[in-house]
């Protein structure tokens, strides 16, 4: 049976039957080839699907940290569930702010010159908001809304149903989308594909799925039924030449003269390659051929997401920090501390300072305690995290320390206070109580009571003072070097225990992670290449 439908006089050539202007933009035409319609049937999920989707969730909760990929993953499933995709959500965006005002893709997309009340709508859309984002979808009634920057027009690009489908050159298509058409002038909204719009071919790595070179300079004519240029199954990405000036100039002429602009306009149809971009978008609307982007795009991610990591790396770096943290403490602590107590804290020191003796030893330590090895064990710990940090992606949750660090802190806090100032209070006490008071104390009366000469009795109480310091020297002397050398041993059982323990659990937690997420990274992109394999194209 025969049917009737409304199309663009620009589209007619195209189903083969006669074409006459009539004095209106839209014309009726006959086709015996019988309605266009969607042929593509809701899938429900196949013996692979579990499979597939399982993996690409576990991808995405072990690898939270690849945005790019997580979204296009998003798209992909939200593809596949729900089957038959109505409409396709298609970015545009600028590789610069010089290109965003130098275009006219979205006019030239969009443009209708054979259509009634185009020139209005297409005045509207030369005129919107280009500081935020807007959207174009299709509508037989044209709806203008400022407030959100959004077009509902009747323009056929945007319609599967009436938009050219080049079934010579693309194949007969299984189903297409409406194309909601976004331009993004800022990164506030997700699109399931995007076209990078530049007036150069050199374009600095920004990832799209097609560039669309738009320059006024030398560009390829193309007619309806010549072969694409792009490739339509291979993951390269895709460039385009397109002048969308020249086209629109052709178009402006056209709405101003009419038909005596018709050589105007065809020159600038073929000459500024629009068709190009129309077959371009024809085919990208096709849900098989979304589906196979998608997954070119994922399968790119992922396989971007492979970092080497150093070789040596576990042989090399936990011994280097042991070595330098020994040198640290034979070099410099240990000669350091004992020139310290030398020239600061000498036994006749503790007479004067008395209270003090725990804040000089605090302050000093403060200052001088294994700096450089506090230091090393913190970069090398940052070291293990950040060189396996691109392929982990996360830390682990155990709060690991800094052991040398504590141990600093424990000496400052509690040992000092401890196990010195009460010792110097205690030696200083016993020399008065057992020696100087009372041997004072008999010179005095000796010299009273038992006609000791004035000599005498001095010379009795200078002995309680000799020995008496003699008492704090010697026990001064024998208590810190005993407890400096307990100190070296315990510095020396912490770079061999805990801080060669914590590196080597971090270094393991790493490992085993990187190994666990290469694994993972291996099956979705085994899954991936599976499930493109399995995608049925026509053309």
């Amino acid at each position: 049976m025969a049917t009737i439908k409304n199309m663009p006089l620009r589209h007619l050539s195209s189903l083969g039957g006669c074409t006459r202007h009539c004095g209106k933009r839209y014309i009726t035409i006959v086709s015996t080839s019988g309605p266009k319609e969607n042929s593509g049937i809701e899938k429900g999920p196949s013996k692979n699907d579990f499979s597939i989707v399982e993996q690409l969730q576990r991808y995405k909760n072990t690898f939270p940290e690849d945005k790019g990929a997580t979204k296009s993953i998003n798209e992909y499933l939200h593809h596949r569930k729900t089957g038959n995709i109505k409409e396709l959500r298609l970015g545009i965006k600028y590789s610069s702010a010089k290109v965003a005002h130098s275009s006219r893709i979205i006019e030239a997309i969009l443009a209708e010159p054979l259509a009634a009340g185009n020139q209005e709508w297409l005045r509207d859309i030369a005129q919107r908001d280009r500081s935020k984002n807007a959207t174009f979808r299709f509508s037989q009634e044209v709806n203008v809304d400022e407030e959100t920057n959004t077009f509902s027009i009747p323009s056929s690009m945007l319609s599967a149903e009436i938009r050219p489908v080049f079934s010579e050159i693309l194949g007969a298509p299984e189903q297409l989308q409406d194309i909601e058409l976004v331009e993004l002038n800022e990164s506030t909204e997700s699109c399931v594909l995007e076209l990078l719009v530049t007036d150069s071919v050199i374009v600095s790595g920004e990832r799209a799925n097609a560039v669309v070179v738009d320059n006024s300079e030398y560009t390829k004519a193309s007619l309806q039924k010549s072969p694409v240029s792009f490739s339509k199954f291979t993951p390269s990405q895709n460039t385009i030449k397109l002048d969308s000036s020249l086209y629109l100039e052709a178009v402006e002429a056209f709405l101003k003269h009419d038909t005596k602009a018709t050589d105007t306009f065809v020159s600038g149809l073929q000459n500024s390659n629009i068709y190009e971009l129309q077959k371009l978008l024809s085919w990208y609307s096709r849900p098989s051929v979304t589906q196979r982007l998608l997954l070119n795009d994922i399968v790119s991610r992922v396989e971007a997401n492979n970092y080497e990591v150093e070789n040596d790396l576990p042989e090399h770096i936990i011994s280097q920090f042991r070595t330098d943290a020994h040198g640290e403490l034979q070099r410099d602590f240990e000669p350091n501390l004992a020139f310290f107590f030398k020239r600061k804290l000498p036994w006749w020191k503790l007479y004067l300072k008395n209270d003090n003796v725990e804040y000089e030893l605090k302050d000093y330590f403060s200052k001088n305690f294994m700096n450089k090895t506090i230091e090393a064990y913190g970069y090398t710990r940052g070291r293990i995290v950040t060189s396996l940090q691109n392929q982990n992606g996360q830390k682990p949750t155990e709060n690991f320390e800094n052991p040398i660090y504590d141990l600093r802190q424990s000496v400052i806090e509690d040992r000092i206070s401890a196990e010195i100032q009460p010792q110097v209070y205690a030696r200083i006490t016993q020399a008065l109580l057992f020696y100087q008071v009372p041997l004072t104390a008999i010179a005095f009366l000796a010299y009273w009571h038992f006609d000791f000469t004035a000599n005498a009795a001095l010379a009795l109480t200078s002995l309680g003072i000799v020995v008496g310091f003699n008492h704090v020297s010697k026990h001064w002397t024998k208590l810190q070097k005993k407890w400096r050398q307990v100190l070296y041993n315990d510095i020396r059982e912490c770079i061999e225990g805990p801080c060669q323990n914590q590196l080597s659990k971090e270094l393991a937690w790493q490992l085993n992670q990187r190994n666990l997420r290469n694994k993972v990274r291996s099956a979705t992109l085994e899954s991936l290449h599976q499930e493109r394999n399995g995608i049925n194209i026509s053309s």
